[in-house]
């Protein structure tokens, strides 16, 4: 900052008297960038945040309010879970790691542990821990995942998932595959090469740096794609996996899995109640796959996301495609019927209509998408009964349409299960309040 004291247009000196920020990068450009912070913004139902206001958001917003204001408001990522149950995750750009929502089971009556040891839920964000080391983090309702700068692994919450009680081993401890932890535990034979993670129900994957895929947890119909249907409780390596593996995802409500190798091939494998291979296929004990398959003959998928029931993924020539459950429009293809003993669904690719050439990534929800163009405009899909397609309605959309006040300066999305949550570029103050 200028040590000398801040002048007015006419030249007089003006003490200490208010700066407007305006002033400040007119006279000073080079303080330009000082200004902007990676906002984070909400909308729709869940413990979506807290508005600059003070106002807890829990239901019903349908345009975006910037969340959590305040003066170290940098976010870099986010992660929000599409499953019953709400819990969200995220990282700072300072490093550190904070988690929000759910915190307790109500199915058993009992703290699932990962936001802490109080099984309350939490409106606002908490610090796990006292790191700034955390490079990447993923939630679902009972536990997360997060990768460290140093490559390890860590996770955190109930290691129980479904109407029985199941013992997934979703934490990859090797043991105890029903413990719960309520501050973070290492994943066993893990070494430091983890370059990402993903979670569903119950079920975990995560690529190393080398480029082979490995999963452990819950593993009814295949989702750890390693040839069995048989949970694990420490990682082990999917079958005709091979070292190319570059971005894996997986659909919450279904635990079925998409991943993209380094060439570009698309391959799925797990649960196809909805058609989320891609297969053409769908129902009870259709075509379930319980180790890779890949999804058509093309090599040129660059991005893809699994919601609960749905799967959105983007190819190269920045066209966006979609498939799965479609009863409220959430395959954006202007339909929400194709009718089916298991409802209405695409079980095979379709194109977004009035799409263009110019998405950049997607992020699938319970039964909605966001997705952020190359221009950094944010727009919408699919279910909107809590308003979580941002537009300021509560009408579903069958076909994209742009978030209410978006702007183009979106940089990263997560859709959850009535929630949507969002990093942009924001100018603040030296106060961190939106300008």
């Amino acid at each position: 900052m200028p040590t000398t004291n801040f002048k007015n247009s006419s030249g007089t000196d003006i003490g200490n008297t208010l700066v407007e920020k305006s002033y400040l990068i007119d006279r000073y450009p080079e303080l330009a960038d000082t200004f902007k912070q990676a906002g984070l913004w909400g909308w729709g139902r869940y413990y979506v945040g807290i508005d600059s206001g003070g106002n807890n958001i829990t239901t019903g917003l349908t345009s975006p309010v910037q969340a959590y204001g305040g003066k170290n408001n940098d976010w870099k990522l986010i992660s929000s879970s599409c499953e019953f149950y709400q819990s969200h995750a995220a990282i700072k750009t300072d490093g550190t790691l904070w988690c929000w929502g759910n915190n307790y089971n109500d199915y058993y009556s009992y703290n699932t542990g990962q936001i802490d040891g109080t099984g309350v839920h939490k409106s606002t964000p908490v610090q796990i821990g006292v790191a700034n080391t955390w490079k990447q983090v993923a939630t679902s309702k009972w536990y997360w995942m997060a990768i460290k700068t140093d490559g390890s692994l860590w996770g955190q919450g109930d290691q129980r998932w479904g109407a029985f009680n199941d013992l997934t081993g979703c934490l990859g401890t090797g043991s105890n595959p029903g413990e719960r932890y309520s501050s973070p535990v290492q994943t066993v034979a893990g070494g430091t090469n983890w370059k990402s993670v993903v979670v569903g129900a119950g079920t975990t994957m995560a690529i190393k740096t080398d480029g082979t895929l490995w999963g452990w947890g819950y593993n009814e119909h295949g989702p750890l794609g390693d040839n069995t249907t048989t949970s694990k409780s420490s990682p082990i390596q999917t079958v005709a996996g091979g070292t190319s593996w570059k971005q894996v995802t997986i659909c919450g409500g279904v635990n079925t899995v998409a991943a993209i190798k380094t060439n570009g091939t698309l391959w799925t494998w797990g649960n196809n109640y909805y058609g989320t291979l891609g297969y053409g296929s769908w129902g009870a004990g259709q075509n379930h796959a319980s180790s890779p398959a890949q999804v058509g003959s093309e090599t040129t998928w660059k991005q893809v996301s699994g919601g609960n029931i749905v799967v959105g993924a983007i190819k190269t020539d920045g066209t966006l495609w979609t498939w799965g459950y479609n009863g409220d429009g959430a395959l954006g293809d202007g339909t929400t019927d194709n009718n089916t003993n298991f409802g209405p669904l695409k079980s095979t690719p379709v194109q977004t209509i009035s799409a263009g050439t110019n998405w950049k990534t997607v992020s699938a929800g319970n039964r909605h998408m966001m997705a952020i163009k190359t221009d950094g405009t944010l727009w919408a899909w699919g279910i909107n009964d809590q308003g979580q397609l941002g537009d300021g309605t509560k009408v579903d959309k069958s076909s994209p349409v742009q978030i209410y006040n978006g702007g183009t300066n979106w940089k990263t999305i997560a859709s959850g299960l009535s929630t949507t949550l969002a990093i942009r570029d924001d100018s603040a103050d030296i106060f961190g309040n939106t300008l």
